[in-house]
């Protein structure tokens, strides 16, 4: 226990120190930008007495320094570009948080949208980026046609993730926060992207699995379920007599029992078995807390059971020895 709390809090440092680097390097290229736009001319004005970096430039004798010189507004230009769609990125997923994060769906397509807008803030980065360089953006855009039929041929699957991810959300498959399995991984949705899910079980592990990938999936967070307790009695022990010790004991029992809806309920004999007697008790919860129903209704049944003297079979060996005479 003492390790999982001090694994959680590594986590939690771990991601607030990202945040906080994250935002320094945020306020430091806004920082950059504006004052880039107060002194427009000293970065990159034509005039070489007015541009700072011109004038200095000219007063160097080596070639490599006077270039890299030069070079430096080119790269306060890509701050530039970089921290103002950082910024906006950083609003529209304030703004999407306040006012679409109400329910788990609107949880769930606030998430998507965080997705499609990173990959297409990427996209624009690219394209100002290279015209920073000097390459010819709005001829590359118009041999967007020829250029997108190659990417087609061969991102065949990200379109297929980015379909299927969509469907997900819209078909109301599964939501973030929704218990679910995948491919015999049980867990909860951590995260619906535009390409990938992620999926968290109770021990922490992440699983990624690509949109298009997901074939079948069970959720069972849809309805409520029920935690289900199958125990055995001796055959030699009378069923009446236990099943009016259960009776007389169920209302305690469930009081005894966190997070189940309503009470305990007797389902009768389930099975007559090899070794036993098999009842049946179950319990309406919710799914995340389905396996602790299902303990604490073996820790309780096991206890009055212990308490009147009813027996729970185990498997047992007989060994017979043949006499010869």
């Amino acid at each position: 226990m003492k390790k999982n709390i001090e694994q959680d809090i590594k986590k939690v440092n771990k991601k607030i120190g990202a945040i906080i680097i994250k935002n320094i390097f945020l306020v430091i290229g806004l920082s950059i930008t504006i004052l880039s736009w107060i002194f427009q001319d000293e970065f990159f004005g034509a005039d070489p007495d007015v541009n700072i970096f011109m004038k200095f430039a000219n007063t160097q004798s080596h070639s490599v320094v006077k270039s890299v010189i030069l070079f430096i507004p080119s790269i306060v230009d890509i701050i530039r570009v970089l921290s103002l769609f950082a910024l906006f990125l950083t609003v529209a997923g304030l703004i999407i948080k306040l006012f679409f994060c109400k329910t788990k769906r609107q949880k769930t397509i606030s998430l998507m949208i965080k997705s499609l807008l990173k990959y297409t803030v990427a996209i624009v980065d690219v394209l100002f980026i290279l015209n920073i360089f000097g390459v010819d953006t709005t001829t590359l855009i118009a041999s967007a046609g020829v250029l997108t039929l190659v990417v087609g041929l061969g991102a065949q699957s990200l379109i297929a993730d980015i379909i299927a991810g969509i469907s997900i959300v819209f078909d109301e498959q599964f939501e973030v926060g929704d218990i679910v399995i995948v491919d015999t991984f049980r867990g909860s949705v951590d995260e619906i992207g535009i390409r990938t899910t992620k999926i968290v079980d109770w021990k922490g592990h992440v699983k990624i699995i690509n949109n298009s990938k997901i074939t079948s999936v069970l959720n069972e967070s849809k309805n409520q379920t029920y935690g289900v307790c199958n125990i055995d009695i001796d055959y030699g022990v009378d069923i009446k007599m236990v099943e009016e010790i259960i009776k007389q004991n169920l209302d305690q029992i469930s009081a005894n029992i966190p997070n189940i809806i309503g009470k305990v309920n007797y389902g009768g004999v389930s099975s007559l078995k090899e070794n036993g007697v098999q009842l049946l008790f179950t319990a309406k919860c919710e799914t995340p807390n389905v396996y602790g129903v299902q303990r604490a209704m073996n820790r309780e049944f096991k206890i009055l059971f212990d308490k009147n003297n009813i027996k729970i079979p185990f498997p047992q060996v007989t060994i017979s020895e043949r006499k010869e005479n």
